[in-house]
């Protein structure tokens, strides 16, 4: 039997002001990728094993999801003076002149952090790491199959013995996803934030070339109102996700709608038929260890209760943020009879 994803609804808003209040989410604990794939593309985002959406007309500040072509991608030349900036440093360890303030600052830092000697991967680990054998096969083997291996991974990046940079992502059927990006304080003055995403980009560009779908890069969500999120406009060509219709816009399209409100559609396409859902026929739950539709839920939970399920405006909502792939994740419904009043 193929794996299928199951979550469990999380219905309680969080009343805080942040980039997160007011969204909707599940915990997984089992999502596969083609599912996590549709669900990004719908506006989801997770953290661990926590997705959510963000209520984009309810939050404080809408945030919209982002993606790059990748093979379409033209480096801005601010870009590519980083690139030659970096490449520099690694060559001939030449940086640009920081100030005395940022100087001291490295030097508490550095202070303050341990550096751990990176353990080698072969057979003697006061060696540098080498590539396996069994490694090389496995790319070479992805490439005559076509086939990529899906799921989470850290991209790290080394400077001698130190490791300086990680990037987290998940690699999906359409795309590269850019989870999480965390760098060492010394090395700030190298923009590894922004360089990271280039080489996850020509990381994407890679990847394509095993499996043409797989041609986006995905940066996560655009904040307008957020001065710090502005340079993800800046990977061109990019698109932002409407918050309606689940249709792709060119971001240059969207700037001028977010200038003058920060909620909007940002296309002018109908809405997709397939968000119309029979709750019932469609939604598939997991109850009592057996996965079953919505309605055949509802059934075993009178037989088994003698009542009702009052469930349905939950799930509704649930389907309603999730879409048409709710007839193929399982939403976990928990096998507990209704609590009774102790007076008779």
């Amino acid at each position: 039997m193929s794996t299928r994803s199951v979550v469990i609804n999380v219905s309680e808003d969080i009343p805080e002001e942040c980039g997160y209040c007011r969204s909707s989410g599940v915990v997984a604990d089992v999502l596969t990728c083609d599912d996590y794939q549709a669900l990004i593309d719908r506006g989801w985002r997770r953290s661990g094993k926590y997705c959510y959406k963000p209520r984009m007309d309810k939050t404080c500040c809408p945030l919209y999801t982002i993606r790059c072509e990748a093979e379409n991608f033209v480096p801005s030349k601010s870009q590519k003076k980083l690139l030659k900036k970096v490449g520099k440093f690694v060559t001939d360890g030449a940086r640009d002149e920081v100030s005395d303030e940022t100087k001291t600052e490295e030097k508490l830092v550095r202070k303050e952090l341990p550096v751990h000697p990176r353990k080698g991967d072969g057979a003697d680990p006061l060696k540098p790491p080498c590539r396996k054998a069994k490694l090389m096969r496995l790319e070479k083997k992805m490439e005559k199959s076509g086939n990529i291996l899906c799921g989470s991974f850290h991209q790290q990046y080394w400077l001698d013995d130190r490791l300086i940079c990680v990037g987290v992502i998940d690699v999906l059927p359409n795309c590269v996803s850019s989870v999480y990006t965390y760098y060492d304080p010394d090395f700030r003055s190298l923009t590894l934030g922004t360089y990271s995403a280039l080489r996850e980009i020509a990381f994407t560009r890679e990847l394509m070339r095993i499996n043409p779908k797989l041609c986006y890069y995905y940066m996560g969500y655009y904040v307008h109102t957020c001065q710090k999120m502005r340079y993800k406009s800046q990977f061109s060509p990019s698109f932002l996700l409407c918050p309606e219709t689940y249709r792709w816009c060119p971001i240059s399209d969207c700037l001028p709608k977010l200038d003058f409100s920060k909620y909007s559609r940002l296309s002018d396409a109908a809405e997709n038929p397939e968000d119309t859902i029979d709750i019932k026929e469609k939604v598939m739950v997991l109850f009592c260890g057996r996965c079953m539709t919505y309605g055949s839920y509802c059934s075993n939970y009178l037989r088994l209760y003698n009542t009702e399920p009052d469930d349905f405006r939950e799930v509704a909502e649930y389907a309603r943020l999730v879409g048409p792939i709710c007839s193929r994740i399982l939403l976990y419904r928990r096998a507990q009879p209704p609590s009774l009043d102790d007076s008779s």
